[in-house]
């Protein structure tokens, strides 16, 4: 598994299709975890950890899972980072934040490779 964060609308998507290769499945909140292909792209992680509709750790653990069960498999996270900045004045919004940040921390810790993406330009974190 490897992650790409960086701020809104600053080409991470571009970057991981042109890094991973542009047959990869996209997936977004919402879409199913079935036909997943050998190269899966998990685009805007942080409306999948806020989304009251799902259950977060269930879908991350079964991408995990699919990912471990073939070495052809290569999952790759993609999240906005909203951790820094003005700390939101609603109670709901910070916990979120923070949810995202804990989040953050497991991907970083489990990645193999993690980037940072500012204006299209990647700079390797691991």
């Amino acid at each position: 598994m490897d992650f790409v964060t960086g701020g809104a609308h600053n080409g991470k998507l571009a970057w991981a299709l042109t890094h991973y290769g542009s047959e990869a499945k996209v997936l977004r909140k919402g879409n199913s975890l079935e036909n997943l292909g050998n190269l899966v792209i998990v685009d805007q992680v942080e409306q999948i950890i806020g989304s009251p509709e799902l259950d977060a750790d269930q879908f991350f653990r079964e991408l995990w899972q699919w990912e471990q069960s073939s070495p052809v498999y290569q999952l790759v996270l993609i999240g906005t980072d909203i951790t820094g900045g003005v700390v939101p004045a609603e109670r709901e919004m910070r916990e979120w934040r923070d949810k995202v940040g804990f989040y953050y921390q497991q991907f970083t810790k489990e990645a193999e490779s993690v980037y940072r993406i500012w204006y299209g330009i990647a700079q390797q974190l691991k």
